[in-house]
């Protein structure tokens, strides 16, 4: 349940604020129904067949009308201020700053993901990594041929393309909160040795410390763990 309850909360961080444009254009075609019902729908009608043509047209009314001194400009008032709270209250800007940042390296990978990879290929012995989805790619281009990756992308994207505990263990880090016993068991029998993950991303219950893990390294969110027990080498 704790899993779905955190899905639904992704999906509406990444959608809200979307309702913006669908709120005002509700409120156009009210204001297109109060100010034209009288006269023929037909033309009216086309207006409203466009969000943008069906704002332009109320905007369009509302000043007309107040020119023309047909309605009282209180009432003009009141509809703008209508307008106003409707935005206030159907979300956020689909687009925000935190969306964008300035790229560091011709790659164009966040400078954490970069410098992750450059502490991963000083580090000595065999390197055999297991890294959340929305790392994988990038550790398996910039550590090319110096490391061993479960997976880095699936082909075409697609991660029905993974198998077995290789799609197993894709599915478990995308996963706000891992079954991480599970999970350390697969891993380790892949032979793995490092778990690569973004805390802030993923959550684990326990340290995984208490699984005989180490961190060797940290960068920003992205926590670097390496194997110590001896049963992945």
């Amino acid at each position: 349940m704790k899993d779905i309850l955190n899905q639904l909360l992704n999906t509406y961080n990444n959608y809200r604020g979307t309702g913006k444009l669908l709120a005002l254009f509700l409120v156009s075609v009210l204001i297109i129904y109060l100010l034209k019902k009288k006269d023929r729908p037909g033309a009216a009608g086309l207006f409203v067949l466009s969000p943008v043509s069906g704002i332009g047209y109320a905007s369009s009314l509302i000043f007309g009308t107040l020119k023309e001194k047909r309605i009282r400009p209180v009432y003009s008032i009141i509809v703008c201020c209508l307008v106003v709270i409707m935005l206030m209250l159907s979300g956020q800007f689909v687009f925000s700053q935190d969306d964008h940042y300035t790229a560091e390296n011709v790659f164009h990978v966040k400078e954490d993901v970069k410098r992750t990879a450059e502490i991963l290929m000083r580090l000595d012995g065999e390197k055999r990594v297991v890294a959340a989805p929305q790392i994988s790619p990038y550790i398996g281009t910039l550590c090319y041929g110096r490391v061993d990756m479960l997976y880095d992308h699936p082909a075409n994207g697609d991660p029905d393309k993974l198998e077995g505990e290789a799609r197993y263990v894709y599915d478990q880090l995308m996963m706000s909160t891992p079954d991480e016993g599970r999970l350390v068991r697969t891993i380790r029998s892949k032979g793995y040795n490092y778990l690569i993950y973004d805390s802030s991303a993923n959550y684990f219950e326990l340290p995984l410390e208490e699984y005989g893990y180490e961190l060797v390294a940290r960068e920003g969110d992205i926590m670097v763990y390496r194997d110590r027990t001896g049963e992945s080498r």
